[in-house]
C-alpha cells in the first residue's frame, strides 16, 4: 500500500494532478450552454457581466455573510441557486453534467454565493459523486477536487455529506473512480478543518466496505497527524475509540484476509501514540470497557514494533 504521507506531501506540492486549473473549458461551456438553453445562458451572462478594475465579478445582491447565512438572497441569486440544484438533481443525466459545470462556474466567479448558499448546493452535488451515471459520477469527482480549494472556508459545513458520499467510491470497481475518491478524501484531509472531519471520517472506517477499509483507516491516520497535535482531547474522543473498535474486530476474527487491516490499524495506532504517547494510550485502551483484552494484546503489539 502506498505511503499516504507521500500521497499528501505529493498533493500539496504539485496539485491534483494533470488536471487543468479550472474545470471551465470552451467545450464545458458549450455543453452546458446546448442543455440549458439560450435564455439561461444570457441569465448567467448578465449575473457576470459586470466587473470591477480588479476583473472581479459584481456581486448578486450583497451577500457576503458566512455559510448558512440568513442574508436575503437578490432575486437573481436565488434564481440562479435554484436553476442550479435543480439541474443537479435533474432526472436527465446530461442535465446533471449541466449542474455540475454550472456549480464549478460559480464557485470560481460567485464564491460568496456559493458560500451563503453552501448546505444547499451540496445536497444536491454530494450524491453525484456516486452518481448511478458513470460520466456524470466521474465528471463529478473530478470537479470536486478543484471546488475544495475555493470553498475551503465553508465546507466544514457540509464535511460529514461530502465524506458521507465520497468515502464509499474507494470501493468501486472502477480503479479511476477509485483513485479519484482517494484524491478527494486527501484534499480534504489537507484544506479542510481536521476538527469538522474527525467524526465523518471515523463514521466512514466503521461502515466502509472490507475492501477500502484498510485505505479508510490509512487516511484515518493521516487526520490524527493533523488533528492530533492541535486538539489532542478530539483525538482521544473520536479517533482512539475507533481504533480500539478496529483492534477488536482483528482480535476476534483474525484470518488471511485481515491482513492489509491490521497493518492500517498499526500504523493509525502508531500516529495517535506518537503524539499521546505510548504509556498513555495503553492506559486508556485499559480503562475503556469496549476494550478487550485481546484488543489491548494487539496495541501492545502495536506499539512494540513502533
Amino acid at each position: 500500500m502506498r505511503n499516504l504521507k507521500d500521497v499528501l506531501e505529493n498533493l500539496r506540492l504539485k496539485g491534483v494532478g494533470d488536471q487543468p486549473p479550472s474545470t471551465f473549458s470552451a467545450g464545458t461551456k458549450s455543453r452546458r450552454g446546448n442543455s440549458a438553453g439560450s435564455a439561461d445562458s444570457a441569465s448567467l451572462a448578465g449575473s457576470y457581466a459586470s466587473t470591477s478594475a480588479t476583473g472581479q465579478s459584481a456581486p448578486l445582491g450583497r451577500q457576503r455573510g458566512a455559510a448558512g447565512s440568513n442574508s436575503r438572497l437578490s432575486d437573481a441569486a436565488a434564481d440562479l441557486v435554484k436553476t442550479a440544484c435543480q439541474r443537479l438533481n435533474a432526472p436527465d443525466w446530461k442535465e446533471r453534467l449541466s449542474g455540475i459545470d454550472q456549480l464549478a462556474e460559480l464557485s470560481q466567479e460567485r464564491t460568496d454565493l456559493v458560500g451563503q448558499c453552501i448546505v444547499k448546493f451540496m445536497d444536491a452535488f454530494a450524491p453525484r459523486l456516486g452518481d448511478s451515471n458513470s460520466k456524470v459520477q466521474q465528471h463529478a469527482l473530478e470537479t470536486a477536487l478543484q471546488l475544495v480549494h475555493p470553498l475551503r472556508n465553508y465546507l466544514p459545513t457540509v464535511a460529514n455529506t461530502l465524506v458521507q458520499h465520497a468515502a464509499p467510491v474507494l470501493s468501486s470497481k472502477s480503479a479511476e473512480l477509485a483513485s479519484l475518491a482517494g484524491q478527494l478524501l486527501d484534499i480534504f484531509i489537507l484544506e479542510v478543518d481536521s476538527e469538522k472531519l474527525a467524526q465523518p471520517f471515523v463514521q466512514a472506517v466503521a461502515t466502509g466496505n472490507p475492501r477500502s477499509k484498510p485505505e479508510l483507516v490509512d487516511k484515518l491516520a493521516a487526520l490524527a497527524e493533523r488533528l492530533a497535535p492541535r486538539k489532542p482531547r478530539l483525538s482521544q474522543l473520536h479517533l482512539e475509540p475507533e481504533l480500539f473498535r478496529l483492534l477488536g474486530g482483528l482480535a476476534s476474527a483474525p484470518g488471511a484476509g485481515s491482513v492489509a487491516l491490521k497493518s492500517s490499524a498499526y500504523r493509525l495506532a502508531q500516529t495517535l501514540a506518537s503524539y499521546s504517547g505510548p504509556a498513555e494510550l495503553l492506559d486508556r485502551a485499559r480503562s475503556n470497557a469496549q476494550c478487550t483484552p485481546q484488543a489491548v494484546s494487539m496495541l501492545e503489539d502495536a506499539l512494540r514494533q513502533y
